[in-house]
């Protein structure tokens, strides 16, 4: 017994502070739990090997997705159903399933893009559908028309009576020479528009009536379109029911042509002269009820129900089959293009020309004597059938 008791003493052991008497080689470890683990980390061994941590009470890797991807931590990453895994210290996507990606790299909502369908990441991340296509099956193909008319719901209402468009601007009638001339090539003339099914009434008139100058389509009974270019025969459509349509009507000398939703319904002969657009005699360029019906009595009860979203003047009459984009996209033919894009407030711009373009007017505007003021009402809707129709 007269061997010196050597006592406790304060030692380190796996880096924290132990106390050790004599030289047993047992150390009770002081200030918290024994372990090798940081703040945030569990109980766990003294220590543990490179590129791993302390959770759950033993070593898991540091990038072990089901304890987090952080050296510091063990929340295990969210799993937003798909495999996930770790990236330069942080939570990622793993893999996803056929058809689906993850194009914004947050991985608490996974594989949040069906490649399949998804315009804008059309079968992998950033693979965007670009003018009249659509992502089908991975795959960006053609729109048909039925599709691309579905998604008009917008256009310009015209609920009144007697009201026209007067895309010419403020004056009674039109005589803009980049309207108004000879189309040595013929011209083309589409026009979209949500129409009621059941009303009569114009749908547009370019041009004026002097020499038969002029281009027009009207609804001369419920739901058949007839329409005439100038110097031309008329044309007729099969009955058109209510909701959205695109209508096409081509003219030079070599004849007359009418298309429906893009199909052909009816064509006649031609003529000896070459297209002309003239302004004497009106109508101009409307659409809707012509200048020279709003003072007669016996129009009142003649007026379409309708909301166009376009019409769009070609220089040049095609000579091959029809095609969606040159009825609705602007290209060097394109003399006049009234759409959604020039629409701001209760005027529009023409996309072509750059001009203010659209006046209204009618015989409810008798401080105008039936020419055109400035436009009152809904003017451009987004949902048309539901706040025109």
């Amino acid at each position: 017994m007269g061997a010196r008791d050597p006592g406790w003493r304060l030692v380190r052991l796996g880096g924290r502070r132990a106390l050790a008497l004599g030289g047993a080689a047992v150390a009770v470890a002081l200030g918290g739990a024994c372990g090798g683990g940081e703040a945030g980390t569990s109980p766990g061994p003294a220590t543990c090997a490179g590129g791993e941590k302390t959770c759950d009470g033993r070593c898991v890797d540091v990038d072990d997705p089901a304890f987090g991807c952080a050296a510091d931590g063990c929340a295990p990453c969210p799993s937003a159903g798909v495999p996930m895994a770790c990236g330069a210290g942080v939570c990622v996507v793993g893999e996803c399933p056929a058809g689906t990606a993850d194009c914004d790299g947050e991985a608490g909502n996974g594989c949040e893009i069906d490649t399949r369908s998804e315009d804008l990441h059309c079968g992998a991340c950033g693979a965007e559908c670009a003018g009249l296509t659509r992502c089908s099956g991975g795959t960006c193909s053609p729109i048909s028309v039925a599709d691309w008319l579905a998604s008009q719901r917008h256009g310009w209402c015209q609920d009144e009576p007697n009201e026209l468009m007067n895309l010419c601007g403020d004056v009674p009638f039109c005589f803009d020479t980049d309207v108004m001339r000879p189309y040595p090539d013929g011209l083309e003339i589409h026009a979209g528009f949500h129409y009621d099914g059941v009303s009569d009434g114009i749908l547009f008139d370019l041009g004026g009536d002097c020499d038969l100058k002029r281009a027009s389509c009207v609804f001369e009974t419920a739901g058949t379109l007839s329409c005439s270019g100038p110097a031309g025969p008329r044309v007729s459509s099969p009955v058109l029911g209510a909701g959205p349509h695109l209508v096409t009507l081509r003219a030079s000398e070599a004849g007359t042509w009418l298309f429906v939703d893009g199909v052909e319904v009816a064509s006649g002969g031609g003529s000896s002269v070459a297209p002309e657009l003239i302004g004497e005699c009106g109508p101009g360029l409307v659409l809707g009820q012509r200048i020279s019906y709003w003072w007669e009595d016996t129009s009142a009860g003649w007026w379409l129900r309708h909301a166009p979203f376009l019409l769009h003047l070609r220089s040049r009459a095609r000579s091959d089959a029809w095609s969606l984009s040159a009825a609705i996209e602007p290209d060097p033919d394109s003399v006049l293009l009234f759409d959604s894009s020039g629409v701001d407030g209760v005027s529009w711009t023409d996309r072509v020309h750059g001009k203010v373009g659209v006046r209204c007017g009618g015989r409810s505007s008798p401080e105008a004597s039936g020419y055109a003021v400035p436009c009152e009402g809904p003017g451009w809707v987004l949902d048309a059938a539901q706040a025109c129709l």
